[in-house]
């Protein structure tokens, strides 16, 4: 009798088929070449209703600096965001959506809130509830900032 997975193999395994789910749906159902990464990063700027960094995008993700650039940069080439410079500090930069960033927001979010439904087909409030709870459990045990 094989052995049972350990948790954390199963979370992995589960985390990729999600993965591989939201990829196949959005290309199916959103009519734009946009990945998952870049549809929640915009959706994220488009909630804070200011210019955000490139940290502030790293913190909400949890992304390394290398991939939260490589993201960045693929949505200035779809047109979707534009990076300005800071007056303050000509190093740093300001990320806003251009006109068709927010012109995609809308129908991204639609397709989010249906691949969610599906996610989530099943669950009780009180399920949905304990799974993030522990979830967010073990991303605390493993979190980088753990001492």
């Amino acid at each position: 009798m094989d052995e049972p997975k350990p948790l954390g193999a199963k979370i992995h395994m589960t985390a990729t088929c999600i993965d591989n789910f939201i990829s196949d749906y959005l290309s199916k159902h959103f009519n734009s070449e946009m990945t998952a990464m870049e549809g929640m990063t915009l959706k994220f700027i488009y909630k804070a209703g200011k210019p955000v960094s490139a940290r502030d995008i790293m913190n909400f993700t949890s992304l390394s600096k290398a991939t939260t650039s490589q993201t960045l940069s693929s949505m200035v080439k779809k047109g979707l965001i534009v990076m300005k410079e800071k007056e303050s500090d000509k190093r740093a930069k300001t990320i806003e959506l251009t006109s068709k960033g927010h012109a995609t927001i809308d129908e991204f979010c639609s397709c989010f809130e249906d691949i969610t439904r599906i996610c989530e087909e099943g669950f009780t409030p009180e399920e949905r509830t304990q799974l993030t709870y522990l979830l967010e459990k073990m991303r605390n045990n493993v979190s980088i900032e753990r001492k």
